[in-house]
C-alpha cells in the first residue's frame, strides 16, 4: 500500500503543487485606475460631449471582474446650469469615445458629487469609461465644464484612481449664429479678416438656431490656401457666404497648390452651404501645374453622408483651361456612397458664370446610389458657362435632374460638348439652354451640343443651338452634331438649330441637325432645324437635318427641316433627313423636308434620303408629309435610296406607296426666311391628320383640330400685313406691303417705324381686321374711307383728314410707349367706333365728327393726357375721366348716359359753341375742376366734389342736384326743371360751400338761383386768379394769387388726407384792400406720402369767410428704384429684359398682369448688386397679345412701379 502511494499519489500530488501558482495568476485582479482630461473646446446645445476618460486596468481572464459603481463630481465646473445631463459609456479596449454603449443609467442636472451605478464586466488590459456630458443651448460660452472620479468600486471593493482630477477642463463655445463679416480691415469680435479664419471658427463651432451669414466685404481680395469646410448646415440653420457693399464681387483666390487635384474650397458632406456673389479664382501667381487650382468648388462625400442641398449663385468661377492637369469649376464625383444618403444631391447652380475651365459643371454619381434632384440653372436666372475646352456640363449617374436656362458659349477645342449626360439609369431633363459659338480646328474634331448615351431617359426641349464651326479643311473628318442620342429613351421637341458649317474637303466632314445611334423609343416632335452647312465635304451625304442611324422606335412629328447651302464640290450632296437601316421602326408623319442646297457643282440634294432600297424600318403609317427639293432634276431630288432617284410627288408616292405617303405633297412652304422656318403669314399652309399627344406647336401655339404641318401652327385665313413702305405712301400700292398684297377685310395690319415713307389712304375704301400703328409713326387718311372690323391699337398716329371716313368696329386704344411724344387721334372728318375709346397715354384732338357707340374712357396716364373737341363729339353711354387729364370742349359734346370726371374741364364757349350736354349724371369728383367759360352745360343729375365755376356761363340742372362736403359752387348756376315748384332750395346735404356771384342772402344756405330768378352780383371780398399745389422734393409748395381783396384779413390753410376732414397747418396775412395781383405762398414740409388734399378760408376784417376749391396731390418719397423694360413693343417670340435699379439685398416681387387683370406671372428676386438684368421667358410673352403691365414692387419700402409693354 506505501508503495502505491508513494508510486500513483505522490506524483500527482507534486503536480498539484507545481500549477497551483500558474491557476492562482489566471484569475482576474484589478491592477490599477485612473483619470484623462478632455480639454477640447464644447459647443453648447451639444449632446454626450466626453469631459472625463476613465481607464480601468487588469489582470488575469477568469472570473471577471465587474465593475459596479462610479463615483464622481462636476468640481471645476463654472455653473452647473451648464450641465443638463450626465452619462457613462464604455468602449471595451478602445481607447476611441462612442457613445454606443451606455453604463448605467442617466444622471440629469448633477451638480457636485453625484453617483452613475450598473454592471459591467472588465475584461483582461485596459478597459475604457467615459463621462459625458449634455451641454445646453442656454450654457454660457466662456464658462468651463470638468469633472473627477473619486472612486469606483470594483467586485464590491472602493477603488481610489491614481489620478482622480487630472489638469484642465473644457471650454464652453457658442455656435455661430447670425451675421459676422468678413472684412481685410474690419474690426470687432464679429469679423474675421480672411476666409480661412471664418471657415476654422466655423468648422470648430457649428452653427446655431437660425443659421449663420457671413458678409464678405466687396471689391476686396482674399489669397487663400485651399479651404475645407467639414462643418454642415440644415433647411432650420444653413451657412451662407454672401457679397456685401456695392463695389466688385469679393474675390478668393486659391493660392500655392501642391499637387495635381487642389481645390479653391472644398465642402466636405456639407448641407445647405450658400455660395452668393463671391468670385472664385486661380491666383496668377500660380504658375505651375503643381501650385494651380484644379478645382474651383469641389463637393465631397463619404461613403453615407453626401453634400446636400448646397447653393452656388450670383458668383463666378475661374480657372486656367491650359492647365496640364484637368480644371473644374464646380466638381462631384460620388463613387464611394453605399446609400443614398452618401450621394451628392438637391444642390442648385443658378446665376453665375464659370469660364476659362474645362469642364465648367462636373456631376458624376455612383453606379448603384445615383445623386438625385441636381438643378443647374433656374427658370428665372442663366448661368454663362464659357471659354470651355472639353465639356460645360457632364451629367452621370444622376437622378430627376435639371439644366435648364444656361448661356454655354465659347467651347474652343478638338473635342467639345455643351451638356453631356451618361448612366444607365439616369433622367435628366434639359431645356431652354441657349448653346453657341463652339468652334474646333481640328481635322479629327467634333462638335457636339447636347449628347445623351448609356441608357439614360432625357428631355431636351425649347433649346438653341447656333453657330457651331469647324475650321479644318484638307482631309478633316470634323463632325458637328447638335444633339445626338446614342441610347436609352428621349423625348427631343422644340428645339431651335441653325448655322453649322463644316469646312472639311474630305469624306469624313459630316454636320447633323439631330442623330440617333440607338436607344430604344425617340420622340422627335416641333424642332426647327435650318442653316447646316459642309459646302466641301465629299461624305454621302455631308449635311443632314435629322440623321436617324438608331433607335428600335422613332417618331417623327411635326419638325420643320430647311437645308440651303452652296456646294462647292462635285461630289457633294445633302439630305434633309436620312435614315439608315439601323432603326426598327419610323414612323414620320406631318413633317416638312425642304432642301434648297445648291448643287450645280454637286451630286444631289435630297429630302428624304433612304441609306438602301430597303423600305421596310419606314412604318406603314408614316404620312402626310411636305417634300420639297425646288424645281425637280437629276440633281433635286424629293427621294435617293442609293440606286433609285425620285423627282416628283407621284414617282415618290408610288415607290414608297401604296399605303406610305399616300397624302404627301410637295410645295414650297414660304418660311419666314431661310433662317426662321415659322411659315409665312402670306402662305396658305397645308394641313394634316391630328396626333394624339401633340397639342401645341413650337412657340407653344394650341394645335388646330386639323393642325398645320411642320413645327409651326399658324392661324389659317389670318394674313399678317405689315407695311413696308418699298416705293410710295400709297396705301393701296401692293409693292408697299409684306406678301405684296395689299390689306384685306382679314388682314392683321401692323403700321411699323420704317423709313420716311407712311402710310396715307387718298381714295377707295381700305379695310383691315385690326390695326397696330407702332410709337413714331402716323397713319392719314385724305380721302376715301377706312373700315376696321375688330380694333385699332394706336402707339401712333391716325390723322383723318376732312374728306376722311373711318370706321372702327371694335375698340380704340391709345398707349404712349415715349412720354415725349403721345399716341394721338387727330379727326377732321368722320370717325364711327362701334364700340369705346380708351386712352391709356395719348391726346384726342376732334375737328371733325367722331361718334362713339359706348363709352370714352380716359385714365390718368405717366403724363397729362388731352381731349380736346371743336367739333361733334357724341358719346352713347358713358364719358369717365381720371386726374391729370385736360378736357376742353369748345365744340358739341353730348353724353347720353353719365359724365365722371376728375379732370380739369373746360367747357369753352368764347372760343366756340361750348355747348355740353350730359342726359346722365354729371359728377365732378374730388380733383375735379369744371369750368364753364361762356359755355353753355345741360344736365339731368349734378352730384360736386370738387369746384365748379359756372361765373361766365349757363348751367342748367334739370334733375337731382348736390354739392358735397367741402365742395365749392362759383357764379351762376340754374336750378330749372318743369316738374319744379319756383323757389325750391339747392340740395346741399353735405353742407358745401356756395360761393357769391348769384342772388342768395346766405352762402352757405345751399340755395342758389331758382327756376327764372334774376341774378344780383356783389362785389366778392377776394377775386383768386390761381391756387395750385406743387410737390418739391416729397413737399408741397402751395401758392395763389388774388386779383383784387376788399377787407380781407388772413388766409388759412387747412389739410386733408381724406377729402373730407380738414386741419388748419398755416395762418397767411392777407393783403386788406389791393386792387394788384398779390402772390402767396406756403410750403408744407410735414407731408405723408400718399394723396393729400388742401382749400383755403379767407377771413374778412368782419370775420365773415369763405372757402377756396379742393386741390389735391399724389407725394410720393423718392422710390428707392428704378424699372426699365425693354423691347417695347416686342413679338411673343422675344423675352422681355427688364433692367432693375435697386439697393442690393433688397427684395422686390416682378408680376406680368394681363389686360384682364390675370396674373400670368411671378417672381420673387433678390437684387445681388445695385443693378440686375432680368429676363422673362418667352413662354411667358408668347401667352400674351396686345398691352399687358409689369410691375415691381419693393417689398421692404412698400413701393410699387409699373410699366406697359405691347406684345404682338
Amino acid at each position: 500500500m506505501i508503495n502505491f502511494y508513494k508510486k500513483k499519489l505522490l506524483p500527482l500530488l507534486v503536480i498539484l503543487l507545481l500549477l497551483t501558482p500558474l491557476i492562482a495568476s489566471a484569475q482576474m485582479t484589478y491592477s490599477s485606475s485612473t483619470v484623462t482630461q478632455n480639454t477640447t473646446k464644447v459647443l453648447s446645445g451639444s449632446i454626450n460631449q466626453q469631459v472625463i476618460g476613465i481607464r480601468i486596468v487588469t489582470s488575469g481572464s477568469t472570473n471577471a471582474l465587474s465593475v459596479s459603481r462610479f463615483n464622481l463630481s462636476t468640481l471645476g465646473t463654472t455653473r452647473a446650469a451648464d450641465i443638463s445631463n450626465a452619462r457613462i459609456f464604455y468602449t471595451g479596449t478602445s481607447a476611441t469615445f462612442a457613445a454606443t454603449n451606455q453604463f448605467g443609467t442617466v444622471v440629469a442636472a448633477p451638480n457636485g458629487s453625484f453617483s452613475v451605478t450598473g454592471t459591467r464586466a472588465l475584461v483582461a488590459g485596459t478597459n475604457y469609461f467615459w463621462l459625458t456630458y449634455d451641454i445646453p443651448a442656454t450654457a454660457v460660452a466662456g464658462n468651463l465644464v470638468d469633472a473627477r472620479c473619486t472612486s469606483l468600486i470594483i467586485a464590491g471593493v472602493t477603488r481610489t484612481p491614481s489620478t482622480t482630477a487630472p489638469t484642465g477642463a473644457r471650454t464652453i463655445e457658442a455656435p455661430l449664429f447670425n451675421v459676422y463679416t468678413i472684412n481685410k480691415t474690419g474690426t470687432g469680435s464679429r469679423n474675421f479678416t480672411s476666409f480661412s479664419a471664418a471657415i476654422a471658427a466655423l468648422n470648430a463651432n457649428g452653427v446655431a438656431n437660425g443659421g449663420v451669414t457671413y458678409q464678405v466685404a466687396s471689391g476686396q481680395t482674399f489669397n487663400e490656401a485651399p479651404l475645407t469646410i467639414t462643418a454642415t448646415g440644415t433647411s432650420a440653420n444653413p451657412i451662407t457666404f454672401e457679397k456685401s457693399g456695392s463695389a466688385a464681387d469679393p474675390i478668393l483666390q486659391g493660392t500655392g497648390g501642391v499637387g495635381a487635384l487642389d481645390n479653391i474650397i472644398t465642402i466636405n458632406s456639407g448641407d445647405y452651404i450658400t455660395f452668393d456673389g463671391i468670385a472664385f479664382k486661380d491666383n496668377p501667381a500660380n504658375t505651375t501645374a503643381t501650385t494651380k487650382m484644379e478645382h474651383g468648388i469641389h463637393f465631397n462625400n463619404t461613403a453615407t453622408n453626401g453634400s446636400m442641398y448646397n447653393t452656388i449663385t450670383n458668383s463666378s468661377i475661374t480657372l486656367d483651361k491650359n492647365n496640364t492637369n484637368i480644371t473644374y469649376g464646380i466638381f462631384a464625383n460620388n463613387t464611394t456612397a453605399t446609400s443614398a444618403a452618401g450621394a451628392n444631391s438637391y444642390n442648385s447652380f443658378y446665376n453665375n458664370t464659370i469660364q476659362n475651365v474645362a469642364y465648367a459643371v462636373y456631376l458624376n454619381g455612383n453606379n448603384t446610389y445615383y445623386d438625385s434632384g441636381n438643378e443647374i440653372g433656374s427658370e428665372t436666372f442663366s448661368n454663362t458657362l464659357t471659354d470651355f475646352n472639353d465639356e460645360a456640363i457632364h451629367m452621370g449617374q444622376q437622378l430627376g435632374a435639371k439644366v435648364f436656362n444656361n448661356n454655354i458659349t465659347k467651347g474652343v477645342g478638338t473635342a467639345i460638348t455643351g451638356i453631356h449626360v451618361i448612366g444607365p439609369n439616369s433622367s435628366v431633363d434639359i431645356y431652354e439652354n441657349n448653346l453657341l459659338g463652339f468652334s474646333t480646328a481640328s481635322t479629327t474634331g467634333k462638335l457636339i451640343g447636347i449628347h445623351t448615351e448609356v441608357a439614360a431617359s432625357t428631355n431636351i426641349y425649347a433649346n438653341t443651338l447656333t453657330n457651331f464651326t469647324a475650321t479644318a479643311t484638307s482631309t478633316s473628318t470634323a463632325t458637328i452634331q447638335a444633339i445626338e442620342v446614342d441610347a436609352g429613351t428621349s423625348n427631343i421637341y422644340n428645339n431651335l438649330i441653325s448655322n453649322f458649317n463644316n469646312a472639311s474637303t474630305g469624306t469624313g466632314g459630316i454636320v447633323n441637325g439631330i442623330l440617333t445611334k440607338g436607344g430604344s423609343t425617340h420622340n422627335v416632335v416641333n424642332n426647327m432645324v435650318s442653316d447646316l452647312r459642309a459646302n466641301a465635304s465629299a461624305a454621302n451625304p455631308s449635311v443632314r437635318a435629322i440623321s436617324l442611324e438608331g433607335g428600335t422606335t422613332i417618331n417623327l412629328f411635326f419638325n420643320s427641316l430647311h437645308l440651303s447651302g452652296v456646294s462647292t464640290t462635285s461630289s457633294h450632296s445633302s439630305a434633309t433627313l436620312y435614315i439608315t437601316a439601323t432603326p426598327g421602326s419610323v414612323n414620320m408623319r406631318n413633317n416638312i423636308l425642304y432642301n434648297n442646297y445648291s448643287v450645280s457643282t454637286g451630286t444631289r440634294a435630297v429630302a428624304l434620303f433612304k441609306s438602301s432600297t430597303s423600305y421596310t424600318n419606314i412604318a406603314a403609317a408614316s404620312n402626310n408629309n411636305l417634300l420639297f427639293a425646288g424645281t425637280p432634276s437629276a440633281k433635286k431630288l424629293l427621294f435617293y435610296d442609293g440606286t433609285n432617284a425620285v423627282q416628283t410627288l407621284s414617282a415618290y408616292k408610288t415607290r414608297l406607296g401604296p399605303t406610305r405617303e399616300s397624302a404627301a405633297v410637295s410645295e414650297d412652304p414660304r418660311f419666314v426666311s431661310a433662317t426662321d422656318l415659322h411659315l409665312s403669314s402670306c402662305y396658305t399652309p397645308v394641313k394634316g391628320p391630328a396626333i394624339a399627344g401633340i397639342t401645341q406647336d413650337i412657340d407653344g401655339d394650341t394645335r388646330a383640330a386639323n393642325p398645320v404641318i411642320g413645327a409651326d401652327e399658324v392661324v389659317v385665313g389670318t394674313i399678317i400685313s405689315r407695311w413696308l413702305g418699298t416705293v410710295s405712301t400709297d396705301w393701296n400700292n401692293p409693292a408697299n406691303w409684306s406678301c405684296n398684297l395689299v390689306p384685306v377685310s382679314t388682314s392683321e395690319v401692323v403700321i411699323p417705324v420704317t423709313g420716311t415713307r407712311k402710310p396715307v389712304i387718298t381714295s377707295g375704301s381700305a379695310v383691315a381686321k385690326n390695326i397696330t400703328i407702332d410709337h413714331g409713326t402716323t397713319l392719314t387718311i385724305n380721302g376715301g374711307s377706312l373700315t376696321v372690323s375688330e380694333d385699332v391699337n394706336l402707339n401712333g398716329t391716325l390723322a383723318n383728314n376732312a374728306s376722311g371716313t373711318v370706321k372702327v368696329g371694335g375698340t380704340i386704344t391709345l398707349n404712349t410707349e415715349d412720354d415725349n411724344v403721345a399716341a394721338t387721334v387727330t379727326n377732321n372728318g368722320t370717325l364711327q367706333v362701334s364700340n369705346a375709346m380708351v386712352v391709356n397715354e395719348g391726346n384726342i384732338t376732334n375737328n371733325g365728327t367722331i361718334q362713339i357707340a359706348t363709352d370714352l374712357t380716359v385714365v390718368k396716364g405717366s403724363g397729362s393726357n388731352f381731349i380736346t373737341n371743336y367739333g361733334a363729339l357724341n358719346i352713347a353711354q358713358h364719358f369717365s375721366s381720371e386726374a391729370e387729364v385736360n378736357i376742353e370742349n369748345a365744340g358739341e359734346l353730348v353724353v347720353e348716359g353719365d359724365l365722371t370726371t376728375s379732370a380739369i374741364f373746360l367747357n369753352n364757349g368764347m372760343d366756340g359753341i361750348g355747348s355740353l350736354v350730359v342726359n346722365g349724371k354729371f359728377t365732378n369728383n374730388i380733383e375735379g375742376h369744371f369750368t364753364n367759360f361762356f359755355g353753355v352745360a345741360t344736365v339731368t343729375d349734378f352730384y360736386n366734389k370738387a369746384l365748379i365755376d359756372g361765373d361766365l356761363g349757363s348751367f342748367a340742372i334739370a334733375g337731382i342736384s348736390e354739392n358735397a362736403k367741402g365742395a365749392v359752387i362759383k357764379g351762376g348756376i340754374d336750378i330749372c326743371d318743369s316738374s319744379r315748384e319756383a323757389g325750391k332750395n339747392f340740395v346741399d346735404n353735405n353742407y358745401g360751400l356756395i360761393e357769391w356771384g348769384t342772388f342768395d342772402t346766405d352762402p352757405d344756405d345751399g340755395n342758389v338761383t331758382q327756376c327764372g330768378e334774376e341774378a344780383i352780383f356783389k362785389p366778392l371780398p377776394v377775386t383768386l386768379i390761381t391756387w395750385k399745389a406743387t410737390v418739391v422734393n416729397g413737399q408741397v409748395v402751395l401758392s395763389w394769387e388774388t386779383a383784387t381783396e376788399h377787407n380781407s384779413d388772413y388766409y388759412i390753410v387747412e389739410r386733408s388726407t381724406d377729402g373730407r376732414n380738414f386741419e388748419k397747418i398755416a395762418q397767411v396775412q392777407a393783403a386788406g384792400n389791393s386792387k394788384q395781383i398779390k402772390s402767396y405762398t406756403y410750403t408744407d414740409k410735414n407731408v405723408l406720402a400718399g394723396t393729400v388734399y388742401y382749400r383755403l378760408k379767407q377771413v374778412d376784417l368782419d370775420e365773415k369767410f369763405t372757402y377756396t376749391g379742393i386741390i389735391s396731390k399724389s407725394v410720393r418719397t423718392a422710390p428707392a428704384f428704378n424699372m426699365n423694360v425693354f423691347p417695347n413693343p416686342l413679338s411673343n417670340q422675344e423675352e422681355l429684359h427688364i433692367w432693375l435699379t435697386g439697393n442690393a439685398k433688397q427684395h422686390y416681387l416682378i408680376e406680368v398682369i394681363d389686360m384682364q387683370g390675370r396674373l400670368l406671372y411671378q417672381l420673387p428676386i433678390e437684387l445681388k448688386t445695385n443693378v440686375q438684368e432680368l429676363f422673362i421667358p418667352i413662354r411667358i410673352t408668347a401667352k400674351v397679345k396686345g398691352l399687358c403691365i409689369i410691375r415691381c414692387s419693393d417689398l421692404q419700402n412698400n413701393q410699387t412701379q409699373t410699366a406697359k409693354v405691347i406684345v404682338r
